[in-house]
């Protein structure tokens, strides 16, 4: 019997510093999946809850930020053996709050020119698709 992969929601920020030259990435931690790879902030969206609001609420637990300015960018389905994840991504444009990392992973901002260099999980290679053509 084939077993149906766990599906998962996920949203994340595409964190534009001020004059939107650089970009805010999250090293993750050599305790998760994909560790050392680079992300975009966000996580898992809870039961009910409304995708705007979980970014609000993840970014605050990741980064100890309070998004003011968000734009849905754009959202798509990546399959992974084990699981789905139904990705959906934001623009965000302004924030109250020093960026940190909160759950005591590095967080750098990388200049969008450059970002290219650095390695993603898999399914993170849509956003950096957006991100070149991000004007």
């Amino acid at each position: 019997m084939t077993q149906i992969p766990k599906k998962i929601r996920v949203v994340a920020g595409i964190i534009w510093n001020e004059d939107q030259t650089q970009i805010l990435l999250s090293q993750r931690k050599l305790t998760q999946d994909f560790s050392g790879l680079w992300e975009f902030p966000g996580g898992k969206v809870e039961e009910g809850e409304d995708d705007a609001l979980a970014l609000i609420r993840e970014l605050q637990e990741e980064l100890n930020i309070t998004i003011t300015t968000q734009e849905k960018a754009l959202s798509f389905q990546y399959e992974y053996p084990a699981k789905t994840i139904d990705f959906v991504i934001f623009d965000v444009f302004k924030f109250k709050g020093t960026p940190k990392g909160a759950e005591s992973q590095t967080i750098a901002w990388v200049d969008k020119d450059e970002i290219r260099k650095l390695k993603f999980p898999e399914a993170n290679y849509k956003m950096l698709e957006y991100i070149t053509k991000f004007s």
